[in-house]
Protein backbone atom coordinates (compact mmCIF):
# COMPACT_ATOMS: atom_id res chain seq x y z
CA UNK A 1 0.00 0.00 0.00
CA UNK A 2 1.35 3.40 -0.89
CA UNK A 3 0.32 7.54 -0.39
CA UNK A 4 0.57 9.46 -3.32
CA UNK A 5 -0.91 12.95 -2.54
CA UNK A 6 -3.69 11.90 -0.13
CA UNK A 7 -4.22 8.85 -2.31
CA UNK A 8 -4.07 5.15 -1.11
CA UNK A 9 -3.07 2.49 -3.86
CA UNK A 10 -3.28 -1.06 -2.73
CA UNK A 11 -3.26 -4.30 -4.86
CA UNK A 12 -5.89 -3.09 -7.33
CA UNK A 13 -8.01 -0.81 -5.20
CA UNK A 14 -6.99 3.10 -5.24
CA UNK A 15 -8.59 5.70 -3.59
CA UNK A 16 -9.10 9.07 -4.32
CA UNK A 17 -10.80 11.89 -5.70
CA UNK A 18 -10.34 10.90 -9.23
CA UNK A 19 -9.08 7.73 -10.47
CA UNK A 20 -5.88 6.18 -11.00
CA UNK A 21 -3.20 7.19 -13.74
CA UNK A 22 -2.77 3.37 -15.11
CA UNK A 23 -5.77 0.93 -14.50
CA UNK A 24 -6.33 -3.36 -15.08
CA UNK A 25 -9.67 -4.69 -15.80
CA UNK A 26 -10.94 -5.18 -12.96
CA UNK A 27 -9.59 -3.08 -10.48
CA UNK A 28 -11.67 -0.64 -8.13
CA UNK A 29 -11.66 2.95 -7.47
CA UNK A 30 -13.47 4.09 -4.62
CA UNK A 31 -14.63 7.61 -5.59
CA UNK A 32 -13.26 9.57 -1.83
CA UNK A 33 -15.37 13.02 -3.95
CA UNK A 34 -18.96 11.21 -4.52
CA UNK A 35 -18.30 8.12 -1.64
CA UNK A 36 -18.88 5.37 -4.22
CA UNK A 37 -17.19 2.51 -5.75
CA UNK A 38 -16.83 1.63 -9.79
CA UNK A 39 -15.00 -1.21 -11.25
CA UNK A 40 -12.42 -0.21 -14.77
CA UNK A 41 -14.32 -2.07 -17.51
CA UNK A 42 -12.45 -2.15 -21.07
CA UNK A 43 -14.30 -3.48 -24.11
CA UNK A 44 -11.85 -4.53 -26.79
CA UNK A 45 -13.88 -4.42 -30.04
CA UNK A 46 -14.87 -0.65 -29.53
CA UNK A 47 -11.65 0.10 -27.37
CA UNK A 48 -14.19 2.01 -24.50
CA UNK A 49 -12.92 1.98 -20.76
CA UNK A 50 -14.84 3.03 -18.09
CA UNK A 51 -15.55 2.71 -14.73
CA UNK A 52 -18.94 1.64 -13.55
CA UNK A 53 -19.48 2.01 -10.07
CA UNK A 54 -20.70 -1.31 -8.63
CA UNK A 55 -23.98 -0.15 -6.10
CA UNK A 56 -26.91 2.09 -7.06
CA UNK A 57 -26.94 6.25 -5.82
CA UNK A 58 -27.91 5.90 -2.14
CA UNK A 59 -30.44 8.51 -0.68
CA UNK A 60 -28.37 10.02 1.77
CA UNK A 61 -26.21 10.72 -1.36
CA UNK A 62 -29.25 12.42 -3.66
CA UNK A 63 -29.52 14.36 -0.68
CA UNK A 64 -26.34 15.61 0.14
CA UNK A 65 -25.89 16.13 -3.63
CA UNK A 66 -29.67 18.73 -3.21
CA UNK A 67 -28.66 20.47 -0.11
CA UNK A 68 -25.25 21.36 -2.04
CA UNK A 69 -25.13 22.21 -5.85
CA UNK A 70 -26.72 25.56 -7.14
CA UNK A 71 -28.79 24.89 -10.57
CA UNK A 72 -32.07 27.00 -12.16
CA UNK A 73 -34.34 25.05 -13.85
CA UNK A 74 -35.12 26.40 -17.91
CA UNK A 75 -38.44 27.61 -18.19
CA UNK A 76 -39.14 25.62 -21.18
CA UNK A 77 -42.58 24.30 -22.78
CA UNK A 78 -41.90 20.87 -22.81
CA UNK A 79 -41.42 20.86 -18.87
CA UNK A 80 -44.60 19.45 -17.94
CA UNK A 81 -44.07 19.38 -14.30
CA UNK A 82 -43.13 21.34 -10.93
CA UNK A 83 -40.91 19.40 -8.74
CA UNK A 84 -38.10 18.41 -10.06
CA UNK A 85 -35.12 18.95 -7.64
CA UNK A 86 -37.65 19.09 -5.10
CA UNK A 87 -36.02 16.88 -1.92
CA UNK A 88 -39.75 16.42 -0.24
CA UNK A 89 -40.54 13.36 -3.18
CA UNK A 90 -38.01 11.62 -1.26
CA UNK A 91 -38.41 12.03 2.29
CA UNK A 92 -40.10 9.27 2.80
CA UNK A 93 -37.17 7.21 1.70
CA UNK A 94 -34.84 5.76 3.75
CA UNK A 95 -31.17 7.73 3.72
CA UNK A 96 -29.39 4.41 3.87
CA UNK A 97 -31.32 2.64 0.67
CA UNK A 98 -31.24 3.40 -3.08
CA UNK A 99 -32.77 6.68 -4.34
CA UNK A 100 -35.93 5.74 -6.27
CA UNK A 101 -38.86 8.02 -7.50
CA UNK A 102 -36.53 10.33 -9.67
CA UNK A 103 -37.30 11.58 -13.11
CA UNK A 104 -34.64 10.79 -15.69
CA UNK A 105 -33.78 14.51 -15.56
CA UNK A 106 -33.17 14.59 -11.80
CA UNK A 107 -30.67 11.53 -12.25
CA UNK A 108 -28.97 13.09 -15.37
CA UNK A 109 -28.28 15.93 -13.46
CA UNK A 110 -26.71 14.15 -9.96
CA UNK A 111 -24.76 12.28 -12.21
CA UNK A 112 -23.25 15.53 -14.37
CA UNK A 113 -22.90 17.37 -11.49
CA UNK A 114 -20.36 15.13 -10.42
CA UNK A 115 -18.97 14.84 -13.58
CA UNK A 116 -20.07 11.48 -14.50
CA UNK A 117 -23.10 9.93 -16.71
CA UNK A 118 -25.48 7.41 -15.96
CA UNK A 119 -24.57 4.04 -16.87
CA UNK A 120 -26.24 2.61 -20.38
CA UNK A 121 -27.03 -0.93 -21.05
CA UNK A 122 -23.92 -1.49 -22.80
CA UNK A 123 -22.04 -0.83 -19.48
CA UNK A 124 -24.15 -2.97 -17.68
CA UNK A 125 -23.74 -5.87 -19.95
CA UNK A 126 -19.70 -5.71 -20.02
CA UNK A 127 -20.09 -5.07 -16.23
CA UNK A 128 -22.59 -8.33 -15.01
CA UNK A 129 -19.76 -10.20 -17.47
CA UNK A 130 -17.02 -9.81 -15.14
CA UNK A 131 -16.19 -12.35 -12.59
CA UNK A 132 -13.81 -10.91 -10.38
CA UNK A 133 -16.95 -7.77 -10.33
CA UNK A 134 -19.42 -7.90 -6.90
CA UNK A 135 -21.56 -6.07 -9.83
CA UNK A 136 -24.04 -8.44 -10.10
CA UNK A 137 -24.41 -9.72 -7.03
CA UNK A 138 -25.22 -6.09 -5.52
CA UNK A 139 -27.07 -4.89 -8.44
CA UNK A 140 -29.76 -8.15 -8.44
CA UNK A 141 -30.21 -7.37 -4.68
CA UNK A 142 -31.25 -3.93 -4.93
CA UNK A 143 -34.05 -5.24 -7.07
CA UNK A 144 -33.79 -1.86 -9.10
CA UNK A 145 -34.34 -0.61 -12.67
CA UNK A 146 -32.02 2.06 -13.94
CA UNK A 147 -32.50 5.05 -15.82
CA UNK A 148 -30.55 4.85 -18.85
CA UNK A 149 -28.49 7.39 -20.74
CA UNK A 150 -29.29 6.60 -24.21
CA UNK A 151 -32.74 7.39 -25.32
CA UNK A 152 -35.27 4.53 -26.58
CA UNK A 153 -34.58 2.86 -30.01
CA UNK A 154 -37.36 4.62 -31.57
CA UNK A 155 -35.53 7.48 -30.16
CA UNK A 156 -38.65 9.79 -29.33
CA UNK A 157 -38.30 12.97 -27.58
CA UNK A 158 -40.35 12.30 -25.22
CA UNK A 159 -39.40 8.94 -24.13
CA UNK A 160 -36.34 7.52 -21.93
CA UNK A 161 -35.26 3.75 -21.71
CA UNK A 162 -34.78 2.27 -17.77
CA UNK A 163 -32.77 -1.05 -17.78
CA UNK A 164 -34.19 -3.59 -16.47
CA UNK A 165 -31.90 -6.85 -15.28
CA UNK A 166 -33.40 -9.92 -15.13
CA UNK A 167 -33.12 -12.82 -12.27
CA UNK A 168 -30.57 -15.81 -13.21
CA UNK A 169 -29.84 -16.50 -16.05
CA UNK A 170 -29.04 -12.69 -16.04
CA UNK A 171 -30.33 -10.76 -19.04
CA UNK A 172 -30.85 -7.55 -19.33
CA UNK A 173 -34.09 -5.72 -20.95
CA UNK A 174 -35.34 -2.27 -21.71
CA UNK A 175 -38.36 -0.44 -20.50
CA UNK A 176 -39.63 2.26 -22.25
CA UNK A 177 -40.98 4.82 -20.23
CA UNK A 178 -42.71 8.78 -20.53
CA UNK A 179 -40.34 11.69 -20.08
CA UNK A 180 -41.41 12.76 -16.55
CA UNK A 181 -42.71 9.30 -15.31
CA UNK A 182 -41.12 8.10 -12.19
CA UNK A 183 -41.21 4.47 -9.98
CA UNK A 184 -40.10 3.12 -6.63
CA UNK A 185 -38.53 0.60 -8.38
CA UNK A 186 -35.83 2.79 -10.71
CA UNK A 187 -32.44 4.29 -9.53
CA UNK A 188 -29.76 5.39 -10.93
CA UNK A 189 -26.05 3.60 -11.37
CA UNK A 190 -23.32 6.19 -12.66
CA UNK A 191 -20.19 5.93 -14.86
CA UNK A 192 -17.39 8.02 -15.12
CA UNK A 193 -14.54 8.18 -18.28
CA UNK A 194 -11.88 5.74 -18.36
CA UNK A 195 -9.07 8.35 -17.64
CA UNK A 196 -11.07 10.56 -15.87
CA UNK A 197 -14.46 12.53 -15.02
CA UNK A 198 -15.54 14.29 -17.45
CA UNK A 199 -15.22 18.04 -17.75
CA UNK A 200 -17.19 20.82 -17.79
CA UNK A 201 -15.28 22.21 -20.52
CA UNK A 202 -15.79 18.87 -22.41
CA UNK A 203 -19.46 18.65 -21.31
CA UNK A 204 -21.18 21.74 -20.57
CA UNK A 205 -22.53 22.07 -17.68
CA UNK A 206 -26.61 21.77 -18.07
CA UNK A 207 -29.00 18.78 -18.85
CA UNK A 208 -31.90 19.12 -20.84
CA UNK A 209 -33.74 21.30 -18.45
CA UNK A 210 -31.48 22.15 -15.69
CA UNK A 211 -28.34 24.46 -15.92
CA UNK A 212 -25.66 24.27 -12.93
CA UNK A 213 -24.11 27.68 -11.97
CA UNK A 214 -20.86 25.23 -11.24
CA UNK A 215 -20.40 21.60 -11.31
CA UNK A 216 -18.38 19.83 -8.36
CA UNK A 217 -15.13 21.29 -8.08
CA UNK A 218 -12.76 17.85 -7.59
CA UNK A 219 -9.45 19.78 -7.48
CA UNK A 220 -10.56 21.28 -3.93
CA UNK A 221 -10.13 17.81 -2.93
CA UNK A 222 -6.64 16.99 -4.07
CA UNK A 223 -3.32 17.81 -2.23
CA UNK A 224 -0.37 19.31 -3.33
Amino acid sequence: MKWIKGEVDSGGHHIGPTPPATSEVGDYWFDAVAMTQAVYLFDEETEKHFWLSTSPVKTWQYSGFLRTATWKVIDDPFLTINDILQSSRIAHLNQSGPVSNLYHEEASAYALWFHKRLCTEFDLKLGLSMKRSDLPINLQKSALRFWDNMRPDEDEENYRAAIRITEPPVEIQRDVLGEWETHSDIGLLTTTGGDCPMTPKEYGSRTEFVIFETLLDRTQFQRT
